[in-house]
C-alpha cells in the first residue's frame, strides 16, 4: 500500500532553489543518478572490496533507502513535492555483514576524461559528479564460500541529458567485483538497456535509430548489427541465433511490435503486435517456446507463444488471469 504525501519541511530545506538555472538542475539530476546506481548495486547484492588507503568502513555508514525518493524539478524550475511512499518502511539496510567498501570515480577514468574533451560545450559542467561516485560493498569471505571465486563483472549504462531530454553523453561501463572500472564505451546516443551477448561482449541498441551493436569490452572493439531495433530492450539467444527486441519506434505508431531478428541476416522471423490496450512494450525476454512481454500501457506482463503469437496469460491489468490478496486481505 502506498499513498501520495507532501514532503516534510526537513527535506524541503535541502531542495534546490527554484530559481536555479536549467544547467545546474541537470547536473544535480545526473549526480542523483550516480547515487541511485550505488543503491541498486547494494540491492542486487553486488558489494565490494577495500577502501583505498583506508580501513574498512563501519556498517553504520548512511546509505539512502531506495524508496527515499530524490527531488523532482519541473522544466521551468518549479518544485514537485509529491512522492510515493510506503506506509510501513522496513528498518533494514541491505548491506552485507562484515563488509569492506570501495569508492570509484567514473569521471577520472582516462577514456571518460578524453571523451569529455570532445563533447559539446558545457557538457563537462553539466554531466559530472562528486568524487567517489560509485560505491561497492562486499564480504570477501561470503563470496569465497558461496561463489568460490571473486572473478565477476557487472555491466550497466548511464547517460546525461539536457532539460529537453536530449542525450549529451552516454556511458556503458563494466566494473569488476571490487568496483574498479575495467571498460567504458561511449556510444553516440544513449542505450536504454544493455544485456550480455556472451561473457566478453555487451549487446545494446541506441536511441534515434543509430543501430544495434556488440561491444567486446575486453578488446574495446565494436560491431554494428545488420538491423535496426528500438533501444528499450534487446536480448540474444544462442540456441536459435536470434535477437529478440522491438521494431524501431518511429514515434508515430500507436503500438510497439515485439520481433525476432535473424543473427546472420537481420531479417525478422517472428513478430507480435499486442492488442490496443497493451500497446506500449518496454521489455522482452524469451525462455523455451515463449516470449515474456512487459507492457507499459497495460501495466502488465504477458506470456506469448513464439509459434502462434497467442497470449498464454496476462499478469496485471484489468484483464489479469491471476488474482491476489493484499496484506490486509483485500481481494483483487
Amino acid at each position: 500500500m502506498y499513498q501520495a504525501v507532501e514532503r516534510p519541511s526537513a527535506v524541503e530545506a535541502r531542495m534546490v532553489n527554484p530559481s536555479v538555472s536549467a544547467s545546474v538542475m541537470q547536473a544535480n539530476r545526473f549526480k542523483i543518478s550516480i547515487v541511485i546506481l550505488a543503491a541498486v548495486l547494494v540491492v542486487v547484492g553486488f558489494t565490494a572490496s577495500h577502501l583505498r588507503n583506508s580501513s574498512p568502513v563501519s556498517s553504520n555508514l548512511a546509505v539512502p533507502y531506495p524508496w527515499e525518493a530524490v527531488l523532482q524539478l519541473a522544466p521551468d524550475g518549479s518544485k514537485i513535492y509529491q512522492e510515493w511512499q510506503y506506509e510501513a518502511v522496513p528498518n533494514v539496510r541491505r548491506l552485507p555483514t562484515k563488509f569492506t567498501t570501495n569508492r570509484v570515480d567514473l569521471f577520472s577514468y582516462p577514456k571518460v576524461v578524453q571523451q569529455m574533451t570532445y563533447a559539446l560545450p558545457g557538457t563537462k559542467y553539466l554531466c559530472n559528479g562528486p568524487e567517489g561516485n560509485i560505491y561497492v560493498w562486499k564480504n570477501d569471505q561470503a563470496i569465497q564460500s558461496d561463489l568460490l571465486s571473486a572473478d565477476g563483472y557487472t555491466v550497466f549504462n548511464l547517460d546525461c541529458r539536457d532539460e529537453l531530454a536530449n542525450s549529451l553523453v552516454a556511458f556503458i561501463t563494466v566494473i569488476d567485483m571490487n568496483g574498479d572500472i575495467v571498460g567504458v564505451h561511449m556510444p553516440h546516443t544513449r542505450a536504454e538497456s544493455v544485456s550480455m551477448y556472451d561473457t566478453k561482449t555487451v549487446l545494446f541498441s541506441c536511441t534515434g535509430g543509430e543501430g544495434a551493436f556488440l561491444w567486446n569490452w575486453q578488446e574495446d572493439s565494436v560491431q554494428k548489427l545488420p538491423f535496426l531495433a528500438d533501444a528499450h530492450t534487446l536480448v540474444y539467444r544462442h540456441s536459435d541465433n536470434k535477437f529478440y527486441g522491438l521494431f524501431l519506434d518511429d514515434g508515430k505508431s500507436a503500438t510497439t511490435i515485439a520481433v525476432a531478428f535473424d543473427g546472420d541476416t537481420g531479417d525478422y522471423s517472428w513478430a507480435y503486435e499486442p492488442p490496443a490496450e497493451f500497446s506500449r512494450i518496454n521489455m522482452v525476454t524469451v525462455y523455451g517456446d515463449f516470449a515474456y512481454v512487459s507492457s507499459r500501457a497495460g501495466n502488465c506482463l504477458q506470456k506469448v507463444d513464439l509459434h502462434t503469437s497467442e497470449i498464454v496469460w496476462t499478469l496485471g491489468s484489468h484483464l489479469s488471469d491471476f488474482h491476489f490478496f493484499d496484506s490486509e486481505g483485500n481481494f483483487f
